[in-house]
């Protein structure tokens, strides 16, 4: 095995340890001796890549947000129109963030280190806001929004409900399902409001499709 490729295999044996430790631990309670320990390396190994716990949580929200994102602009890629993409793209993330143990960890170290530092949060936030901005933007130009919002507070708004729904299912453990059920309650409410009125009844019902394909929704409590 070559130099260059025992370096990759190293950073990756640390990455991994890492996003294990910070799921089960989190972020503060997590030291580098505990990732050195888990990698089982050297802690030479792991200052050689890494200079601090904030620059490894840095990279996994990097290598975590180029996951999510990949995934997002996969669905973008599509013929369909951009308020659909937006809708597919949001339940896509959604399960990743429930079953992709790097996703999960990117999301949750953006979280974590947006209170200790704006620079690995800045990272995870500012490409979600350029991936659905541009896709708001496509579906105003493509005569699906209202009239009278702005493609950019619709972006926003998006964002701010995915954020949203993974914290309040993450606080109350109660599982993939149940997000999915609550990302289609949020969908259900924001349509009406941002879909224009010739628009409105084709996104309602391929909402109805999405939430089905990606898991049964429940009805809303009582």
């Amino acid at each position: 095995m070559g130099r260059q490729t025992r370096a990759k295999a190293t950073r990756k044996k640390i990455l991994d340890a890492a996003v294990d430790l910070f799921s089960q631990r989190g972020y503060s309670s997590t030291g580098l001796g505990d990732i050195i320990d888990r990698a089982r390396i050297t802690k030479g190994a792991l200052y050689y890549h890494f200079d601090s716990k904030e620059s490894l949580a840095t990279a996994i929200i990097e290598d975590a947000t180029d996951r999510v994102i990949g995934a997002f602009d996969g669905v973008a890629s599509s013929a369909s129109p951009a308020l659909e993409t937006m809708i597919h793209g949001s339940f896509v993330v959604l399960s990743m963030t429930a079953h992709d143990d790097l996703a999960r960890a990117g999301r949750q170290l953006a979280q974590a280190l947006g209170q200790f530092s704006e620079a690995g949060a800045t990272v995870y936030y500012r490409h979600w806001t350029t991936a659905v901005t541009t896709q708001a933007r496509k579906a105003g130009d493509e005569g699906d929004l209202r009239p009278d919002v702005d493609p950019d507070v619709v972006a926003q708004t998006i964002i701010a409900v995915l954020l949203g729904v993974t914290q309040l299912s993450a606080a109350l453990a109660t599982g993939a399902n149940d997000m999915l059920t609550r990302l289609t309650w949020a969908w259900e409410m924001l349509l009406p409001g941002i879909a224009s009125e010739e628009s409105l009844d084709y996104f309602q019902q391929y909402l109805s499709r999405a939430s089905v394909r990606f898991g049964q929704p429940v009805a809303p409590p009582d």
